[in-house]
């Protein structure tokens, strides 16, 4: 079953990723945790695990506290909330997820040009993993 809302416009988002090293086939749609759904969760490799997670992404326009639960939950550091070019990004740790970036900082072009060699996923599971 597909976790996606209508107004979720996440293609960009899926080119920066994969521009960063992201396997398309590592970028999962519609991903399952528990009850819960999220639209995106991006891995570094298989087998698709809470130590080889790095992304989640879902929608601004729905609750945004219950997708950054559930990203954490994956075992993912990274949550983007948005759609399209506006983006918030969010670290999320075993305490209170805190925002990377404010959609005001700039672009999602500009995130990833900023933040582009740690979102390498061979970077992101070297360091979970370390």
């Amino acid at each position: 079953m597909s976790v996606s809302s209508p107004a979720f416009d996440d293609r960009s988002l899926r080119s920066h990723l994969e521009r960063c090293g992201f396997e398309r086939e590592n970028i999962a749609a519609g991903f399952r945790v528990g009850e819960s759904g999220l639209p995106l969760l991006a891995f570094s490799h298989r087998p698709f695990d809470t130590r080889t997670a790095c992304a989640v992404a879902g929608p601004s326009d729905g609750d945004a506290a219950a997708l950054l639960r559930t990203g954490r939950d994956t075992g993912a550091p990274l949550a983007f909330v948005g759609s399209g070019q506006r983006w918030s990004v969010w670290q999320l740790t075993q305490a209170e997820p805190s925002r990377l970036w404010a959609p005001d900082r700039g672009s999602l072009d500009a995130f990833f040009r900023t933040y582009r060699a740690q979102l390498d996923p061979r970077s992101i599971y070297r360091a979970k993993t370390a």
